[in-house]
């Protein structure tokens, strides 16, 4: 015990000792790689996430609305799951549809690095250069490919407000308050995460050592536990057979598209373990001390995945799916941290920055790929009559991609015609909410649903409706034809 307390204190004394950052001019390195993490959006024509399009589709019929030019639609004053759009639209106000797209995209993502990068900092005690080339390609993963953009800048604030609650002392701590309201107005994901590890966190600031590690984790373990039973007791939830994300300690969020991004994650995870070993192996007492509770958190989470529903349904939030992969990407930066306090050396840096080209080649090729899509699509909807509905249930195969492109329609009808499945105003979990029927969106969740499947029917009253689909299949050439009415017509294509 003494022994144990002993490693603990000198741990402690060498981390003060030690200077906040590492590098020369660490100024100069800060702005080297926010541009190189900016790089993936700065060189793409549109940022391609699955639901980035209906963001910025969805600030245009927010302006139509405040204008008076969208009957049917309404904007209703919500206090969480907005903070990106507020952004978006400021954004687009000040330097248009396009550039305005990427100032948000961009300010999101490098909260993410510099959250994450904070986070992880403060877990090994010295900045984490060794791991920034990783903590860099998870910008990129599936909780940003996914384009759940609110969630992705609570989980970036999150790990900012994680990391003050380790390092802050006396008034420092106020800043908590503005983080905290950010990240409540961003999503509430971010919000259990920070109340549930911030907690933690500060109770083993109050009483360091493994014995409150253990204990402290193991009731977080248990309140999830029970959180969980409640849920699959009280609320309708949607069960799967578990997927990547329950498995891969949360490196799942780096596979995308294509089958070959597993291996992509593979090799990433392969030399993350390589890093580690090899510090725990030469230091042991030493390395394990500073990255106990990291990995401590990271077996929880391992553990918790495998339970998780795929999501549930409650009255006031509707659907609230696809809970793994969300969970996941915590997970994943608990490791990161663990990471973080193992690599020690330069060459620790070299190895996994060689670990992740493989993601960055197949994330390339597949983004630009999407890109001539949407291009494609643009050009297509822009030979209908203006204020034309339209619908498509054009996506990639879910046996082979993690991410859709159901909503590229949504961008590409911006100015010019309505996409009449986009799903968020008639989900109200959105502050644009369709209140009743429309021309501009439907007001079901279920019919958009429908829609994105290819099995909608239009009713007479929503006739002209048209359909954009792929001509022959295994072909990327679109067509366009109106689909015929419910009472005296086959499913649409």
């Amino acid at each position: 015990m003494q022994t144990g307390a002993a490693s603990e204190g000198l741990f402690v004394e060498e981390r003060r000792a030690r200077q906040p950052w590492n590098l020369p001019w660490p100024w100069l390195a800060g702005v080297l790689f926010s541009l190189a993490v900016a790089t993936p959006c700065l060189i793409q024509r549109r940022i391609q996430a699955s639901d980035l399009p209906s963001h910025v589709y969805n600030v245009w019929l927010t302006q139509l609305t405040r204008a008076g030019r969208a009957p049917g639609l309404e904007l209703h004053a919500q206090w969480s799951n907005t903070l990106f759009d507020h952004i978006l639209e400021a954004c687009i106000g000040a330097f248009g549809f396009a550039a305005g797209e990427k100032v948000a995209v961009i300010a999101a993502v490098l909260i993410f690095f510099w959250g994450l990068f904070a986070l992880a900092s403060s877990a090994a005690g010295e900045p984490a250069w060794k791991i920034a080339p990783l903590i860099a390609v998870f910008c990129y993963g599936w909780a940003f490919s996914a384009g759940f953009m609110n969630m992705y800048l609570s989980l970036g604030l999150m790990f900012l407000a994680l990391a003050v609650i380790r390092e802050a002392r006396g008034w420092q701590l106020l800043w908590l308050l503005p983080l905290l309201a950010a990240i409540s107005a961003a999503h509430l994901l971010g919000t259990a995460a920070v109340l549930a590890l911030g907690a933690l966190f500060a109770l083993l600031r109050w009483k360091p050592g493994w014995r409150w590690e253990l204990g402290a984790i193991a009731a977080l373990a248990a309140c999830t536990g029970g959180a969980l039973f409640w849920i699959r007791t009280h609320l309708p939830t949607m069960e799967e057979a578990a997927d990547l994300s329950q498995r891969m300690l949360g490196f799942d969020q780096l596979v995308l598209y294509r089958h070959q991004y597993l291996w992509a994650a593979l090799a990433a995870m392969g030399a993350a373990f390589v890093v580690m070993a090899s510090t725990l192996a030469r230091e042991r007492g030493a390395a394990l001390c500073r990255v106990r509770l990291c990995l401590l958190l990271t077996a929880a989470g391992a553990l918790v995945l495998p339970i998780l529903p795929n999501g549930f349904v409650t009255r006031s939030s509707g659907l609230i799916g696809l809970l793994p992969p969300r969970i996941s990407m915590i997970v994943a930066a608990a490791f990161l941290c663990a990471l973080a306090g193992t690599a020690r050396r330069w060459w620790h840096c070299l190895l996994l920055s060689l670990a992740v080209l493989p993601f960055l080649v197949l994330y390339f090729q597949d983004v630009q790929s999407i890109n001539r899509l949407e291009r494609t699509m643009t050009r297509a909807v822009q030979l209908l009559p203006p204020g034309a509905r339209v619908i498509t249930a054009i996506n990639l195969p879910p046996q082979e991609s993690r991410i859709s492109i159901s909503h590229l329609l949504d961008r590409a009808c911006i100015g010019h015609c309505y996409s009449y499945g986009n799903y968020e105003p008639g989900s109200g979990q959105f502050r644009l909410r369709a209140v009743r029927r429309n021309a501009i969106a439907t007001a079901s969740w279920q019919n958009a649903i429908q829609m994105e499947s290819g099995n909608y029917l239009p009713e007479r009253s929503e006739q002209p409706l048209y359909s954009l689909y792929f001509c022959q299949p295994g072909s990327r050439d679109l067509c366009m034809a109106p689909l015929p009415a419910r009472e005296d017509a086959a499913p649409a294509r």
